[in-house]
């Protein structure tokens, strides 16, 4: 009995770290709730039971819904890789029928555009379970079990204009036998919520500068780089605060702390009510988003439903953008 006791493993409730994995793919209790079949305030028991279990707070609740927490974040990639683990289990004709493609992302990229599409992919196209794994590094497709990828960066032997913001990325180790079509342009457009703006002239082009302006820490030159674009010159804000990466950045802004600069295709899913655009965007970044994959799999019938559904979505994302921006109906 002792033997037993000591080989007894320290797990979380089952039943809450589901319910966690769909919470945080949706980034809404309700949306998880909805999935599972369950209420809202079970959800959110859950998501109270798991926290206390840890000992670490997984979400912040606010009045516009929940966020990650680094922690939680960190916490939520780890369970998308034990979900998928379990599923690769299961030998049943179901999932064995199923076309599995896995897509390697940037964190910021799955977070605020495509991890609340999955479900809208999964109904569409039940016969393909597209697994989602996160990256910033550059992909290496040879040598790896990923499928297909999205990155930003510059396209070999494309000119891009001087003064257009700098984009750095390396988005592969090496070209050779990579298949590249374009996703999506970079587009950095400044966001806050709308209260900043009503209390200053749209107008004028120190509008940012009573306020934080909120950066990220993988693209330090967005603000100086935009501010140049435009023309506009010695802007000092009142305060600067530099984040991880764009979601985080994007919640900032979103509880009132000052602006944030967030590429076009991560801001599709915003309603007016909790953010608006303050200025027109400026021009397109020296970079685009990518979808790779290997060119001699690259008219796969599986990977050509993945890429050309990412390509339509990534459309809609900008488009429903711009609609934003000019005040029409998103």
């Amino acid at each position: 009995m002792e033997s037993s006791n000591k080989q007894r493993r320290n797990l979380p409730p089952l039943s809450a770290l589901r319910v966690f994995e769909a919470a945080g793919r949706h980034l809404s209790f309700t949306k998880a709730a909805e999935e599972l079949c369950v209420t809202p305030g079970a959800v959110s028991r859950q998501m109270k039971l798991l926290e206390e279990f840890l000992h670490r707070k997984l979400f912040d609740r606010h009045s516009k819904g929940i966020a990650f927490t680094d922690f939680g974040y960190g916490y939520f990639l780890k369970m998308v890789e034990a979900f998928t683990i379990i599923e690769e289990a299961i030998p049943s004709k179901s999932r064995l029928s199923t076309q599995i493609v896995t897509l390697n992302v940037m964190q910021s990229l799955a977070v605020l555009w495509l991890l609340p599409l999955l479900s809208r992919f999964s109904t569409t196209h039940p016969e393909i379970e597209l697994r989602i794994v996160t990256s910033m590094e550059p992909v290496d497709l040879e040598n790896n079990s990923v499928d297909i990828a999205i990155r930003l960066g510059r396209l070999p032997g494309k000119t891009y204009p001087k003064q257009a913001p700098s984009v750095d990325f390396e988005m592969v180790g090496s070209w050779r036998g990579i298949h590249a079509e374009f996703l999506a342009p970079d587009i950095l457009t400044p966001v806050c919520v709308p209260d900043l703006i009503r209390r200053q002239d749209q107008d004028r082009p120190d509008i940012a500068e009573p306020y934080c302006l909120l950066h990220n820490f993988n693209r330090p030159k967005c603000w100086q780089e935009w501010f140049q674009s435009r023309r506009m010159r010695n802007i000092k804000p009142a305060k600067d605060i530099e984040f991880g990466h764009f979601f985080t950045a994007f919640e900032a802004a979103r509880e009132g702390l000052g602006f944030a600069i967030i590429p076009s295709l991560m801001l599709s899913n915003i309603s007016r009510s909790e953010l608006a655009l303050p200025f027109k965007p400026a021009m397109p970044s020296a970079g685009e988003y990518y979808v790779l994959s290997r060119a001699a799999q690259a008219q796969d019938p599986t990977l050509r439903t993945v890429i050309d559904w990412l390509k339509e979505q990534a459309a809609q994302a900008i488009a429903a953008v711009s609609r934003h921006d000019s005040g029409q109906p998103a």
